[in-house]
C-alpha cells in the first residue's frame, strides 16, 4: 500500500512538473506571438506609409496636370470670346425694333 502511494505521489510530481512546463511554454508562446505582432504591425505600417507617400505624390502631379490643362483651355475660352467680332450697329438695331417696334 504504501507503494501504492508512492507511485501516486510520484505521479502527481510528474504531473505538476508537466503543469509547470506546459504554462512555461504557454508563457514563452505568449511572448513570441507578441514580439511577432509588434514586427508585422511595424513592417505593415512602414509599407502603409510609402504606399500613402507614393499616393499623394501621384494625386498632387495629377492634380497639377489638371489644373494646367483646365487653366489652358479656359484662357483659350477667354480669348476666343474675347477675339469674337462683335455688330454692335446691328445689336442696337435689333435692340430698338424689340423694344420700340420699329
Amino acid at each position: 500500500m504504501e507503494a501504492d502511494i508512492s507511485v501516486i505521489e510520484h505521479l502527481i510530481d510528474i504531473e505538476q512538473e508537466a503543469a509547470s512546463l506546459l504554462f512555461d511554454a504557454q508563457t514563452e508562446a505568449d511572448n513570441r506571438v507578441k514580439v511577432a505582432r509588434t514586427a508585422a504591425d511595424s513592417e505593415y505600417k512602414k509599407g502603409y506609409e510609402v504606399m500613402i507617400s507614393e499616393m499623394e505624390a501621384s494625386f498632387a502631379d495629377a492634380k497639377a496636370k489638371t489644373q494646367q490643362k483646365h487653366d489652358e483651355e479656359f484662357n483659350q475660352y477667354k480669348d476666343s470670346v474675347n477675339n469674337f467680332p462683335k455688330d454692335t450697329a446691328g445689336f442696337e438695331t435689333l435692340l430698338e425694333s424689340m423694344l420700340f417696334g420699329e
